[in-house]
């Protein structure tokens, strides 16, 4: 398996699929921060992303290393690439959601 960082977004490949998994690596620019709205107790709340945080890393190379090789080994046992929706916690990857990604050319 082999992570590469490239125009800001990390690559994961390995010799099964050529490419596998495609991270952001940095805050974009036009997306807010989401976060979990504690007052309400449900919903999210967004945030701007101060302007010296833009180019700090979302992800460590662990994490988003962890996070391909989970992606891979869903796209395994359903056998289409998948989309998949996660968050961390504390430290801890957990995974939201994973849908077939059906637009993609053969």
């Amino acid at each position: 398996m082999k992570l590469e960082l490239k125009n800001r977004v990390y690559k994961l490949t390995n010799n099964k699929t050529p490419l596998s998994c495609i991270i952001p690596s940095r805050n974009s620019q036009r997306s807010p921060l989401l976060y979990f709205d504690e007052e309400k107790g449900y919903g999210r709340k967004e945030m701007a992303i101060a302007p010296n945080k833009m180019d700090a890393a979302t992800l460590s190379d662990e994490q988003a290393e962890q996070l391909g090789e989970i992606g891979l080994k869903i796209e395994e046992v359903f056998g289409f690439p998948q989309d998949i929706e996660w968050a961390y916690e504390k430290g801890e990857l957990f995974i939201l959601q994973s849908r077939n990604i059906r637009t993609l050319k053969e």
